[in-house]
């Protein structure tokens, strides 16, 4: 199907945390347009196409009926940028309203019944998030469901040790996150701990880590791993933990993930 050749305008930098976001980076035009000669894009579309898999299977969900009502607020920024595109288009097609808002610039959440806080580098901006205390009063008096994944973790401690200096964060989990200089990298497989109500409970879960920052975690922990391991936070409204959930890993889980964000049925499309 072709080649992509070298060239060394397409360069992508690296960072302590591995590429830079394809956002982040200004690739010229001619030299996207030079790739794309070398390669048949038609038939990459078309293998592409026809590959299946189970993961990206879509929810049972009834498209002749509306689903209405759910809110989710989520971190969108320098700071915060990971989340499966997917799970969010799958998350929009049961009408979920998402809700982007920005931890380093704005002062307010927009009104939710979830607020998602994904994975990013807060670490490289620890400063300017210490700093918007605003955003993180308004975060602690967030009264519906908070749910953090991995940057989020760290945003939710009650700081981060980076680069010789520690700056207060959210406060909402116990102890400070340090940034390491090994990787925590790979596949988890969780299940809920016993008792944890927004998923439902004896079912596992897919995702996976990539961090340096490090967290003592004592509990109440969120997460079980297959080894017995207990990992992440749960308190109240507050649930964390350094996994990146793969929310259609198993469709029952995405849709507690979207009941919980005020999901329901229009009875009237019924």
């Amino acid at each position: 199907m072709g080649y992509l050749p070298r060239d060394s305008r397409l360069a992508i930098p690296e960072r302590h945390l591995g590429l830079v976001l394809a956002g982040e980076v200004a690739l010229p035009e001619s030299a996207l347009l030079g790739a794309a000669r070398t390669l048949d894009l038609e038939a990459l579309l078309r293998v592409a196409q026809r590959a299946r898999g189970p993961l990206r299977a879509k929810p049972p969900y009834d498209p002749d009926r509306r689903y209405v009502g759910a809110r989710i607020a989520y971190a969108r920024d320098r700071a915060f940028s990971f989340y499966y595109p997917e799970v969010l288009e799958v998350l929009a097609e049961l009408g979920a309203e998402l809700l982007p808002f920005s931890p380093l610039a704005d002062e307010k959440l927009p009104e939710a019944h979830l607020l998602w806080l994904g994975g990013g580098y807060p670490e490289l901006y620890a400063r300017e998030l210490s700093e918007n205390r605003a955003m993180i009063e308004a975060i602690r008096r967030f009264r519906e469901l908070l749910y953090a994944e991995c940057g989020g973790y760290i945003y939710l401690a009650r700081g981060v040790y980076f680069e010789g200096l520690c700056l207060p964060m959210a406060g909402l989990v116990p102890g400070v996150a340090e940034v390491k200089g090994r990787p925590v990298l790979g596949y988890r497989e969780v299940t809920p701990v016993r008792g944890y109500a927004l998923f439902p409970e004896g079912v596992w879960i897919r995702g996976h880590e990539f961090h340096y920052a490090e967290l003592v975690e004592r509990g109440p922990h969120l997460w079980k791993e297959r080894s017995g391991r207990r990992i992440g936070y749960r308190e109240g409204r507050v649930h964390a933990s350094f996994v990146h959930l793969y929310l259609l890993s198993h469709a029952p889980a995405l849709y507690r993930f979207w009941e919980a964000s005020g999901g329901g049925l229009d009875r009237r499309s019924a």
